[in-house]
């Protein structure tokens, strides 16, 4: 009797861009494999937000047993960036997105202790006005079109595409990510650093943050005026000036049920 595959992925956040990239790529979009995330890496933010598995052996021998599972039903995040070729993952952001993952990945200590030291760094910065926040949430100014609808051009401080409600430490932007298996949830704001400080409460929560805007998703483009770096799944990309985000195809993601 068939059974359908399961990729198991091990690995921090960067390598499931690394595995799901290559798979798209030469995979028959109407026979994926179902996938399941196993925490790997230091602070393994999506595999958590899905409910990955911490111990691959286990979770390979569950499998293998024919264990009940449960299936999470979300779009893959394509990114296309200026005449690049597509890349997927499950998390898009921009923006003070980026300069966090530049200052974590600058700490001498990674993990979630780092992450923790980074956020602490930047708080502070905000409510004291210092430099380090006014360089971090420097705006960019940029031209948005939600499934065909512009959106009028003006300076952002972040955007962000998900299929994932998690972005580290307990923080749930994308609140409604996972809801609708062929749309992502995608997030913008203008807001400045003391601001964003103010709305942590919120976003850890999982609750709607007023001081973004948000949408659900099949497409999204970006055009900046200058080219800006980017990040899928907390691996940094090089700038580019415009940015295509797209929901799918669709994943089943798989864990073990308890």
């Amino acid at each position: 009797m068939y059974k359908r595959q399961t990729l198991i992925c091990v690995g921090g956040d960067g390598t499931i861009a690394g595995t799901l990239t290559p798979l798209l790529r030469v995979w028959p979009h109407d026979a994926l494999p179902a996938v399941a995330l196993c925490q790997g890496g230091t602070v393994n933010t999506i595999a958590k937000s899905v409910g990955g598995a911490a111990d691959v052996e286990r979770l390979a021998r569950g499998l293998a047993e024919g264990r009940r599972r449960a299936v999470s039903r979300r779009p893959a995040v394509g990114v296309r960036a200026d005449d690049g070729e597509r890349l997927h993952g499950l998390v898009f952001v921009n923006g003070v997105g980026v300069r966090f993952l530049e200052l974590y990945y600058g700490e001498t200590g990674m993990g979630i202790a780092g992450a923790a030291t980074v956020v602490a760094r930047l708080t502070a910065s905000a409510l004291m006005r210092g430099e380090l926040a006014r360089r971090s949430f420097a705006p960019f100014h940029a031209r948005l079109r939600v499934d065909g609808d512009p959106i009028e051009r003006r300076p952002y401080t972040i955007m962000g595409g998900s299929s994932v409600r998690h972005i580290g430490l307990g923080f749930a932007p994308f609140w409604s990510a996972g809801r609708d298996p062929e749309r992502l949830h995608f997030a913008t704001t203008d807001a400045g650093p003391r601001r964003i400080v103010a709305e942590l409460p919120t976003i850890r929560a999982g609750r709607p943050s007023d001081a973004f805007e948000h949408y659900s998703v099949k497409h999204a483009a970006i055009e900046s005026e200058t080219p800006e770096p980017w990040s899928l799944d907390a691996d940094l990309q090089p700038p580019a000036t415009r940015i295509e985000v797209s929901a799918g195809p669709t994943l089943d993601l798989v864990s073990l049920e308890d």
